[in-house]
């Protein structure tokens, strides 16, 4: 499962531009010379088999559908998704056992399926919501333009 950053670097369409014009990128050090570049993308985020993130996405930004096509979402579902993580990165924590495992397939149920990996509220379950934490994180504290995509791949 892939969270991607797409940032439009504004090539106008002209009609007196030569259609061989290059555009040119430093990337580390390294220019990059490309006919057309329209936009750059970024790989923000990477989860393996994460199924109650995976879950999440599908049932808030996919509207159910679970088909491994590129989905744009915006921040403020991001920030929805970071606001549940860290929620029940603190009930974690906190170790409220009387109303953890409720709480939890409240906010981020696990689920089942070929490839989806263990749906137990484990230690795995917990690293994956610090990792989410992690990636969302610098995501929303960035004030630059872009736009973010969600893409699945089982």
């Amino acid at each position: 499962m892939y969270l991607y950053k797409k940032v439009y670097i504004g090539l106008e369409y002209d009609h007196n531009i030569q259609k061989d014009k290059k555009t040119e990128i430093i990337i580390n050090d390294k220019k990059y010379e490309h006919t057309n570049l329209t936009s750059l993308t970024y790989s923000i985020g990477y989860w393996r088999k994460a199924n109650a993130i995976h879950k999440w996405f599908v049932d808030n930004i996919q509207n159910g559908e679970d088909d491994c096509k590129e989905y744009y979402v915006n921040k403020e579902k991001l920030r929805e998704l970071y606001k549940i993580c860290v929620e029940i990165s603190l009930l974690y924590e906190n170790n409220k056992a009387s109303i953890f495992k409720d709480r939890l397939t409240e906010l981020l149920p696990t689920q089942t399926g070929f490839f989806y990996g263990n749906t137990s509220y484990n230690e795995s379950y917990f690293q994956d919501i610090q990792d989410t934490i992690n990636i969302l994180l610098p995501i929303l504290e960035d004030n630059e333009y872009g736009e973010y995509y969600y893409r699945s791949s089982w």
